[in-house]
């Protein structure tokens, strides 16, 4: 299945499940999911967003402090200037 069709079951499941279960009910299902592949896949998935978003917040920092350049930040992520600025943008860290 692609990434893309598993996002967009994913958001059906939690919408769907956000209007018929109460809170007991959503914890109990939290924790069977934890337990299958797809619960794993979306903590790793969130994990690498965090640890991602955690990268260019602090590269993001360097640059306010002055002690990079944003041409520097960008090479650093193997970016262009306009990439790594759209990225920090998507990020909402500007």
């Amino acid at each position: 299945m692609k990434k893309r069709e598993m996002m967009s079951m994913q958001a059906v499941l939690y919408a769907l499940a956000m209007k018929v279960l109460n809170e007991d009910e959503m914890k109990r299902i939290e924790e069977m999911m934890t337990m299958t592949l797809l619960g794993q896949m979306l903590m790793e998935d969130g994990m690498k967003k965090g640890m991602e978003k955690g990268e260019f917040k602090n590269m993001q920092e360097l640059v306010r402090d002055g002690v990079l350049t944003v041409e520097a930040a960008a090479a650093r992520k193997n970016l262009t200037v306009k990439e790594y600025r759209r990225k920090i943008r998507a990020l909402k860290l500007d």
